[in-house]
């Protein structure tokens, strides 16, 4: 494991240029180490930083003071981007390249603001604050060309209100990727009982388990759980689940399958399901029976959950009110009277991203911030290293998609997403194939179908993939060969 992951870390490092900028008023309480930017044009700063504004915009730098509400003095402060003019903004950096970006905007006081910020062109932040989430975070990778970072509003109608940004220079390997690992073949199979959207699933002993999901438009978690043999191409129904539950992690631990948080069902009510939950369930394939396990520390739907050395550890999703969480939790299976106890957070909150492991590295692609038509979809990857406790992100997908959670596999130590969505309601076929030895992605033959939160499962050297929506639900199967 050490291996991977310093050659990757020698691919990918932040060390030669960093910066962090607050935009405030001359005169308000500077954040602790960061520079400050007050609306100036652009010109020479103090530190040896060159930045600054297309025109002065000093007129529209905020403090609130509402440091009980904003928490941090860099969260307290704005500038405003889009009030009286459209203003752009500058830092020089020392040579083209690409660079890691996050930027975080909001306004302590007021929501129901809708920004859209891009770096380079690239829409880091785009949503509408609420009560609940005042502040919108991103982070991307960049290529900067001009010798300036570049951070404008796209969108006219947007309300930007930035509070900080903070760049540093990352190193990626330009070794051309290699050749696919293979094509597939696919095949149609036997089709589900039930069709079945944003399910849960898990390969066990070389067999295929698809649990809950939702069949109609009524979206309330259904608890039934079949389960396919790609021998006899056969479906088989096991055991319901004691709740109906989506957006739950999965994970394997031997011959059992464990389920953590999740949208639970509310059947007969009008509210139809629960968003968030701290259940932690455990189906038994050699039983057929289910049991419960230590709840999560608080509420969460739509995170990842990964096995490593008889560990568990839980990540990101979102909370009842359907905020991005970037918290992470681990359970020792060997003690778990201890409970779920407190890991680094994911650097980005996210929710219905593909969760795997290889060699020990637990891996989070893609996903999405906020819901439905107010989401951001993702380009944006990361990996955690549980004997460091770090995380590092990944290359940029080619393409930002989300509704990965049960659809992303493993094969031959390479990661494989099967569809998706890369804007809500615009479903993919493609197949996406990422090498963490490389740091690059490729493409391999498509889905016969474009299809957004199907489930996705290996068997030896095939794939079975099931269900998924494209304007409906679906509960065809196929296989997939590679070649």
């Amino acid at each position: 494991m050490s291996s991977l992951i310093e050659s990757l870390e020698s691919r990918q490092h932040m060390a030669d240029f960093s910066a962090a900028i607050n935009f405030q008023p001359l005169n308000a309480p500077r954040a602790p180490k960061m520079s400050i930017d007050y609306g100036a044009v652009y010109d020479a700063r103090r530190g040896g930083l060159t930045f600054g504004w297309d025109a002065d915009n000093r007129a529209n730098a905020v403090d609130r003071n509402a440091i009980e509400i904003s928490r941090t003095q860099r969260n307290d402060t704005f500038i405003a981007m889009q009030q009286n003019g459209t203003f752009t903004w500058e830092l020089a950096v020392p040579a083209a390249g690409t660079y890691s970006v996050t930027i975080v905007a909001g306004d302590p006081t007021q929501t129901g603001d809708r920004m859209a910020i891009a770096a380079e062109g690239d829409v880091i932040i785009a949503g509408m604050t609420k009560p609940r989430r005042r502040f919108l975070e991103g982070t991307s990778i960049v290529t900067i060309t001009d010798g300036r970072l570049t951070i404008s509003s796209p969108n006219l109608s947007s309300n930007n209100k930035i509070n900080w940004v903070h760049i540093e220079s990352v190193e990626i390997d330009s070794t051309p990727p290699p050749a696919a690992t293979g094509k597939l073949a696919w095949k149609k199979a036997a089709t589900m009982p039930i069709a079945r959207v944003e399910p849960e699933s898990a390969v066990v002993d070389g067999k295929f388990y698809v649990f809950s999901g939702y069949s109609d438009a009524n979206w309330q978690g259904s608890k039934r759980v079949d389960r396919y043999d790609i021998k006899t191409n056969t479906w088989q129904r096991m055991a319901d689940m004691p709740i109906g539950t989506t957006h739950a992690g999965v994970a394997v631990v031997g011959k059992k399958i464990w389920f953590t948080g999740g949208y639970t069902a509310r059947p007969g009510t009008i509210n139809k399901q629960d968003v968030g939950s701290t259940n932690v369930i455990i189906y038994d394939t050699v039983t057929n029976t289910w049991s419960n396990g230590p709840k999560l520390p608080a509420l969460r739907a739509s995170g990842g959950l990964a096995l490593v050395e008889n560990k568990l550890y839980y990540f990101g999703g979102e909370d009842r009110s359907r905020a991005n969480r970037r918290e992470h939790w681990m359970l020792d299976l060997s003690n778990q009277s201890a409970g779920w106890q407190s890991r680094a957070s994911i650097p980005e909150g996210r929710t219905h991203f593909g969760t795997v492991v290889i060699n020990g590295a637990i891996y989070a692609m893609g996903g999405q911030q906020d819901i439905d038509a107010e989401a951001t979809f993702l380009k944006t990857s990361y990996r955690y290293n549980p004997k460091t406790d770090k995380w590092n992100q990944l290359a940029n997908m080619p393409l930002q998609r989300s509704h990965l959670s049960p659809n992303t596999i493993v094969r031959d130590g390479k990661i494989l997403m099967f569809g998706g969505e890369w804007k809500f309601n615009f479903e993919l076929a493609e197949t996406l194939s990422y090498d963490p030895m490389t740091n690059k992605f490729t493409k391999l033959t498509p889905l016969p179908v474009e299809r957004a939160s199907g489930a996705a499962g290996l068997i030896g050297d095939q794939v079975v993939f099931t269900g998924g929506k494209k304007h409906g639900w679906f509960a065809d199967t196929y296989i997939g060969t590679f070649s």
